[in-house]
C-alpha cells in the first residue's frame, strides 16, 4: 500500500542481488494507484552449474515490508567450444598460415589470440558475428581470423596454440603441431652471360625469393662498395614459396668504365629477416682497341702553310681529348671534338669527330711526321702519324744529313735545299769563322720547285788540314738580288785524337752498373784515357796498352737520379790534351715535392709512433730512414722515390720486359713465371709492374705464404681464394685476408694479382682518382705520407710500419738492374722546409 521500492533477484540464497527494471503498469485489485509496478530482469545464469537452482523474487514496499516468492529452475550449460577450419596437425607450411574457425561460448566472446611455441607472442584474431551455434544463445557463437607469420620460426616442428575466451573469462585452449619447410633463399638470372663477352650497358634481370619477402636486390662489380639497387617489381611466387615472397628484379649496369679482360659481377638479394643470397658470374669485357682514323691523303702529301686534319676517334671507355704533335715534338695541340655514331663496337658516346686545323709555317722545307693522339678517359692512348712534304716558301736551309757533332775525317761531305724568295744565287761555306769560304760541288735549280727560287746544294770540302776536336761550320745563302739570305750553324768533331761514344748523348742510364763504351779514334797519338763524372769523380783510368783497336768501356758507380756530365780525358804523348764532355741522364727525370714542415719534426712524429711498436718486434726508427738524401746515397735508395705509375713503361718492349720480371720472379713458388701477369696487371691499373713484383714477394714470402697459396693462415687448409698482397690480412685476425680475397673473387693467382693492383691503385697510388684527396705515389710517399701530415697535421693513411718497408721492396726492385735499360723512369724527391 505504501509504493515499491525496488524488486530484486538472487540465486540459491547467495547474496547476488540483482535489481529489476520497474515500470508503472496497471494497478492491482484492492490498490490504489502507484502502488503496483511491471519488473523485469535478464538473469545470467552462465555461471551456474548444470542442474536445480532456486531463484528467489524479492519486492520491498518504501515502508520496508518484503514480499518473497522462490521456485526452481535447471539450468543446461553447454561448455565453451572452438573449431578449426584447417587440417594443422603435422601440416608442412611456410611464409604465412591463414587460420580461421569458430569460437563459442554462452556468456559470449572476449577474444580469440594464437601464440607459437608456447611463447608470449599472443596475436588477437579478427571476429566476426555468425549463427549460433547449437546449444549457444545469440551472440554466443563468432567467427575468428587470422594470418600467422611464420618467417620467423626456424625450421621444423612447432606448437600452435589456438585460444578463446569468453566474457565470463572461461577458456578453451587447441594445440597443434605444425612442420614449418624453409625454402632457401634463391635468385636466379635471366641472361646467359657467364663468362661471355660484354660491353657497354649490362642488362640484368631475373627473380628473388625468400621466405620472409625481399627487402632489397642489389649489384655490384668485382666485389667493390659499389653496390646498385635493382628495380623490384611483384612476381608469381617461385615453388616452395609464399604469396609476396618472389620478386622480380632488373637494371642496367654500366661496364663502360671496366678495364678489358675478366670481370666479377655480384647479385645480392636481401631477405627482410636479414638472411641474404648472392649469385656472381663473370663477363669478359671485350679488348676492343681504341681507333683512331685520318680523313687525310696519305703519306706524302704535299702541305703549304697550315693542313686540316680530321677523323673519328673512338674509345670503350669515352674520348677524353684527341691531340696533334709534329716530329715527335712535346708542341701537342688539342683538336675539336663532337659526338657522332660509334664506330663498330663500340658504344653510344665512346667515338667523336675531330677536326684541327694545323699551323706548319714554322716547319723546314722536307719531309714531316705528324702524330694524332686520342686519350680514352680510361688513360688509354692511340696514336696514328702520317707524312707530309712541307714547302714553305720562308727563307730556309735545310740539310739531307744530320750533321749536328757529326765525325768527320779528311772531307767534309754533305748535301740540302736552300730556298728564298728572291731566288737562290749561290750558296758557301765557312769553317770557324776564318775569312775563307768555300764553293758547292754542285748547285742545281729544285725540279719540284723550280725558278731558282729553291736550289740543291752539295758540299765536299778538304778538311785535312783541320786539328781533330770541334769545329763550326757556317753556311750562307747569296741572294739573286744581291743580298745575304739565310745562314745556318752546325758543329761537327774532326777525327784524330778523339772519340765516338757508343752512347747517344743524354740518354737514359741504369742508376747501378750502368756501362759508358766507345772507340778512340787514334790510338797511337795516346798515353792514357780518363773518366770522370760530374768533374769531380774518377771512373777509370786505361793506358794506351788497354785500349785493344781503340774500343774502351767504364762501369760507372751508383749514380742518382737526374742529369749528370760524364768528362773524357784524352792524354796525347805530345802533351797537347783534349777533353769531350758529354751529358746522360741516369734513371730518368726527378722532380720535388715541398712540404712546410720540417723534417726533424717529421722525423720526430714518426719516432715516437714506431716506438709504440717496437714491443711487437718492429726496430726502432732511424733519422736516415726518412732522411731523402741518406736514401738517395744508397744503391737501392732511390728507388724508394721511383713514381709508382706505369707511364715510364708504356714505350718498353713488352717482351724484354716481361722476361726480367720472371728473372725477379723465379724461384718464389705460385709467382715463379708470372712475370706477364704482373705486367697486364700494372698495365690495366696503371702501375709499376716492377714494384709490383717487389711488392708481392714482400708481402708473400716469395710466393709461398699460406694467403698467397690460397691455404688457410690458421690451419693450412685449401680455401680456393688467393691473396698475394696480404690485403686486409690483419695480425690479429689473418683468416681476413682469405675472406676479402673469397669475397672478391680472387680464385686463381692471376686473379689475385689483377685484384691486388687495383686495389693498391685505388687505395694508394691513383687514390685522389678514387675519392681521395692526394696520390701516394712512391714507395716513400706510401711508407711516410708526408703529404697526408701536411694536410691534417698528424700521422695518417702509412702502408707499413716497418722502417725498412719501403727498404725492402726497393732492394728486390733493385737486384736485377738490366730489367731498367732503355727505361727512363719518374723520380719524386721529397724536400723539407
Amino acid at each position: 500500500m505504501s509504493g515499491l521500492d525496488y524488486v530484486c533477484v538472487n540465486t540459491d540464497g547467495q547474496s547476488n542481488w540483482q535489481n529489476a527494471e520497474m515500470s508503472p503498469t496497471t494497478t492491482a485489485a484492492g490498490f490504489p494507484d502507484g502502488d503496483t509496478i511491471k519488473y523485469g530482469i535478464k538473469l545470467d545464469v552462465s555461471s551456474l552449474s548444470t542442474g536445480n537452482h532456486a531463484i528467489c523474487v524479492a519486492a520491498r514496499g518504501k515502508d520496508g515490508t518484503a514480499i518473497m516468492k522462490s521456485f526452481t529452475v535447471h539450468v543446461v550449460n553447454t561448455a565453451p567450444q572452438l573449431t578449426v577450419d584447417q587440417n594443422l596437425n603435422n601440416m608442412d607450411t611456410y611464409g604465412t598460415l591463414s587460420l580461421s574457425g569458430t569460437a563459442s561460448n554462452i556468456s559470449g566472446l572476449a577474444y580469440v589470440c594464437v601464440n607459437t611455441d608456447g611463447q608470449n607472442n599472443w596475436q588477437n584474431a579478427t571476429l566476426t558475428q555468425t549463427a549460433a551455434a547449437a546449444g549457444f544463445p545469440d551472440g554466443g557463437t563468432e567467427k575468428y581470423a587470422l594470418k600467422l607469420d611464420l618467417s620467423s620460426l626456424s625450421e621444423g616442428n612447432h606448437l600452435i596454440t589456438i585460444a578463446a575466451r569468453g566474457n565470463d573469462d572461461h577458456l578453451v585452449m587447441q594445440n597443434y603441431t605444425i612442420h614449418v619447410v624453409k625454402t632457401d633463399p634463391q635468385i636466379t638470372l635471366d641472361q646467359d652471360i657467364d663468362g661471355k663477352n660484354a660491353s657497354g650497358t649490362l642488362t640484368l634481370s631475373g627473380t628473388a625469393s625468400n621466405n620472409s619477402g625481399i627487402d632489397y636486390v642489389c649489384v655490384n662489380t668485382d666485389g667493390q662498395n659499389n653496390w646498385q639497387n635493382a628495380t623490384l617489381t611483384q612476381a608469381t611466387a617461385a615453388d616452395g614459396f609464399g604469396d609476396g615472397d618472389t620478386v622480380k628484379y632488373s637494371l642496367n649496369l654500366d661496364t663502360s668504365t671496366l678495364s678489358a679482360g675478366t670481370h666479377s659481377i655480384w647479385i645480392s638479394a636481401r631477405g627482410k629477416d636479414g638472411s641474404s643470397v648472392t649469385k656472381s658470374l663473370t663477363v669478359k669485357i671485350a679488348s676492343k682497341e681504341p681507333e683512331i682514323t685520318i680523313n687525310q691523303s696519305p703519306d706524302g702529301t704535299e702541305v703549304n702553310g697550315a693542313v686540316a686534319l680530321s677523323g673519328t676517334a673512338s674509345n670503350s671507355s669515352g674520348m677524353d681529348y684527341v691531340c696533334v704533335n709534329t716530329d715527335g715534338q712535346n708542341n701537342w695541340t688539342n683538336a675539336n671534338l663532337t659526338s657522332t655514331t660509334p664506330a663498330d663496337g663500340f658504344a653510344d658516346g665512346d667515338t667523336v669527330n675531330y677536326n684541327l686545323t694545323l699551323d706548319v709555317s714554322s716547319l723546314s722545307l722536307g719531309t714531316h711526321s705528324i702524330w694524332i693522339a686520342a686519350r680514352g678517359k680510361d688513360g688509354t692512348t692511340v696514336m696514328k702519324s702520317l707524312v707530309v712534304y712541307v714547302r714553305n716558301t720562308e727563307d730556309h736551309i735545310s740539310l739531307d744529313q744530320n750533321m749536328a757533332n757529326a765525325s768527320i775525317g779528311d772531307t767534309l761531305d754533305f748535301s740540302g735545299i736552300a730556298l728564298d724568295n728572291a731566288g737562290v744565287q749561290n750558296v758557301i761555306l765557312n769553317i770557324d769563322g776564318v775569312n775563307a769560304w768555300y764553293s758547292p760541288v754542285e748547285l742545281a735549280d729544285d725540279s719540284a720547285m723550280g725558278n731558282g727560287i729553291v736550289e740543291r746544294f752539295h758540299f765536299s770540302v778538304d778538311t785535312s788540314g783541320l786539328s781533330a776536336g770541334a769545329h763550326s761550320v757556317t753556311l750562307l745563302v747569296n741572294k739573286k738580288d744581291g743580298s745575304q739570305g739565310d745562314r745556318f750553324f752546325f758543329q761537327v768533331q774532326k777525327k784524330g785524337a778523339g772519340l765516338t761514344i757508343d752512347q747517344a748523348e743524354n740518354s737514359t742510364l741504369n742508376l747501378n752498373g750502368a756501362t759508358l763504351s766507345g772507340q778512340v779514334d787514334d790510338v797511337s797519338s795516346l798515353s792514357q784515357l780518363t773518366a770522370r763524372s760530374d768533374d769531380k769523380q774518377l771512373l777509370g783510368t786505361l793506358a794506351a796498352s788497354q785500349l785493344s783497336s781503340g774500343k774502351f768501356s767504364f762501369t760507372l758507380p751508383h749514380l742518382t737520379p737526374g742529369p749528370h756530365l760524364i768528362t773524357f780525358d784524352l792524354h796525347t804523348k805530345s802533351g797537347a790534351d783534349i777533353q769531350v764532355d758529354r751529358q746522360f741522364i741516369a734513371g730518368g727525370t726527378v722532380n720535388q715535392a715541398s712540404y712546410s714542415f720540417s723534417e726533424s719534426a717529421f722525423a720526430a712524429k714518426n719516432k715516437s709512433y714506431v716506438a709504440g711498436y717496437e714491443k711487437y718486434g718492429v726496430r726502432a726508427m732511424q733519422d736516415a730512414d726518412i732522411n731523402p738524401s741518406a736514401i738517395m746515397d744508397t744503391e737501392d735508395g732511390p728507388y724508394e722515390m721511383m713514381a709508382l705509375d706505369f707511364s715510364a713503361f708504356q714505350t718498353a718492349d713488352r717482351a724484354t720486359l716481361i722476361d726480367g720480371l720472371n728473372h725477379l720472379l723465379s724461384g718464389c713458388g705460385v709467382l715463379n713465371g708470372k712475370g706477364e701477369a704482373f705486367y697486364e696487371a700494372g698495365k690495366a691499373s696503371d702501375v709499376n709492374p716492377i714494384y709490383l713484383v717487389a711488392h708481392a714477394r714482400i708481402e708473400s714470402g716469395n710466393g709461398s705464404s699460406y694467403l698467397s697459396t690460397g691455404r688457410s693462415p690458421t690451419d693450412g687448409h685449401a680455401t680456393g681464394c688467393y691473396n698475394q698482397f696480404g690485403i686486409n690480412a690483419y695480425d690479429a685476425d689473418p683468416r681476413n685476408g682469405n675472406s676479402y680475397a673469397m669475397q672478391q673473387g680472387w680464385t686463381t693467382v692471376d686473379k689475385s694479382i689483377y685484384g691486388g693492383a687495383q686495389w693498391i691503385a685505388e687505395h694508394y697510388i691513383h687514390n685522389s682518382q678514387h675519392g681521395g684527396s692526394y696520390d701516394q705515389n712512391t714507395l716513400y710517399e706510401m711508407r711516410w705520407n708526408p703529404e697526408g701530415y701536411q694536410m691534417h697535421g698528424y700521422l695518417c693513411y702509412q702502408y707499413a710500419t716497418e722502417p725498412d718497408w719501403a727498404a725492402s721492396i726497393a732492394a728486390i726492385a733493385n737486384s736485377y738492374p738490366s730489367i731498367f735499360n732503355g727505361i727512363s723512369l719518374h723520380f719524386i724527391y721529397p724536400v723539407y722546409q
